[in-house]
């Protein structure tokens, strides 16, 4: 369970991963407490600056490829659960438009 810890980022760690392992250690219900330390990591990645900017370029990054995608389809987006490479720049554009908007409305939630 303390290897639960390292998936959150260092500066995360830094201030709570002791508190973290200990509470772990002295659970009673360690593997549903365990999941979800787990299961919020992904938004604790989403305060770190850099990691708001990347997701940002990776939406505009995956819109620009979706857009593409769906140009080169003969009858437009109803063409796309019959090939796989559309369906993949579909996927990744849908992932990082919203890991954009959680980091940005989280971080907006964060100020107020």
């Amino acid at each position: 369970m303390k290897r639960l810890v390292w998936l959150y980022p260092r500066c995360w760690r830094d201030r709570y991963g002791r508190e973290m392992v200990e509470l772990l250690a002295t659970s009673h219900h360690p593997w549903r407490d365990g999941m979800n330390l787990a299961a919020y990591a992904a938004l604790a990645w989403s305060e770190v600056p850099m990691v708001k900017v990347i997701s940002l370029l990776v939406a505009a990054a995956a819109l620009v490829m979706f857009g593409f995608t769906v140009g080169q389809l003969a009858d437009g987006i109803h063409e796309i659960p019959q090939h796989w490479w559309s369906s993949i720049s579909a996927a990744v554009a849908i992932l990082a438009l919203t890991t954009a908007i959680v980091s940005l409305t989280r971080s907006r939630t964060s100020d107020a």
